[in-house]
Formats: structure tokens, C-alpha cells, sequence
């Protein structure tokens, strides 16, 4: 006994394109640009998406770099270029995805403005780390190698860091 599939899971990918230019459901839309077996088909469903959150989730985890920039350009056209891209940026909370955009953005304005959020994130909202030593580390390896660091701590936001005397 075999399961339903959706008609978009179709192997014929003509059917399954003409399934998805017909659809207006966003959820499904994004469901289609997550799961879709052929290009053309998830293409298209990625360019109909209108959903911030949709939008910014295949802009930050599809395995795809085409459809992760597609992604990210429908955010900036669809909302008024950069002061949607940013206020995209600014909707984050997960600084993963904050740290991928800050990294991989094409857009050096992105860039920053999700560096920034990290830092506010950070640092309870003004972005100023206070750091603190806090002391002295050793660690050993498997292979009884030892390691010194420096310990410092934000005294806002609890954040530790260590650093060894090649970091400074």
C-alpha cells in the first residue's frame, strides 16, 4: 500500500511547474521550494514567496547557493532593497544565521548590520562588550600537551572568552 504524494512531488516536471505557477498558499509554496525534486519546480515556488520568515529560512539553510541568493535578492527587491533586507536582518534572533549572513552576504551593508546584531545580541542590547581576566588556563591534550590561555568574561553579558598570547 503506497502513500499519498503531492501532485508538485510529480515526475513529470511540467505538471508539477503548472501545479506551482496555479498556487497561492504560501505555506505549500514553501513546502514545494523545500522538498521539490525537480529545479525548474522549486525555482519557481522560492521566486512566488512572499513570507519573511520563508524568505530568510531558504536564504539562510538551503543546501542550494542558487536558491540561497535568489532568496536573498527577493528580500532585498520584494522589500524595498536594503531597508527590508535589513529589517529582515533585524526580525533575527539566532546568531548562527546571524553569523552566516554576516559572513556569506554579498552585500557588505548586510554584513555589518548583521555584525551589529550580534553584538546587541551580545551584550544586552548596546553591543560594548566589558571584558574582565578572569584568570589563568591550562588544559592538556590526549598527547600530555599542555596549553595556557588567558580567561576574560563580559561583565554585561556573562560571554567568556580565552585567549592565548597569540591572539592579542
Amino acid at each position: 500500500m503506497g502513500l499519498y504524494k503531492p501532485a508538485w512531488l510529480n515526475e513529470d516536471e511540467e505538471k508539477s511547474l503548472q501545479l506551482v505557477k496555479r498556487l497561492d498558499d504560501e505555506d505549500t509554496l514553501f513546502r514545494i521550494a523545500k522538498e521539490a525534486k525537480h529545479f525548474i519546480v522549486k525555482e519557481a515556488a522560492v521566486k512566488k514567496l512572499i513570507h519573511l520568515g520563508h524568505l530568510i529560512d531558504i536564504a539562510m539553510n538551503d543546501k542550494n547557493e542558487y536558491f540561497r541568493k535568489t532568496a536573498i535578492e527577493l528580500l532585498q527587491t520584494k522589500f524595498q532593497n536594503y531597508n527590508g533586507a535589513a529589517s529582515a536582518v533585524e526580525t533575527l534572533t539566532n546568531q548562527k544565521i546571524l553569523a552566516d549572513i554576516a559572513k556569506n552576504d554579498e552585500d557588505a551593508f548586510i554584513r555589518k548590520f548583521a555584525e551589529e546584531k550580534i553584538g546587541k545580541l551580545d551584550c544586552q542590547g548596546d553591543g560594548v562588550h566589558n571584558w574582565q581576566y578572569k584568570g589563568r588556563l591550562e588544559e592538556r591534550n590526549n598527547e600530555d600537551f599542555s596549553f595556557c590561555y588567558d580567561v576574560y568574561y563580559c561583565t554585561k553579558c556573562g560571554k567568556e572568552i580565552k585567549k592565548d598570547k597569540n591572539s592579542f
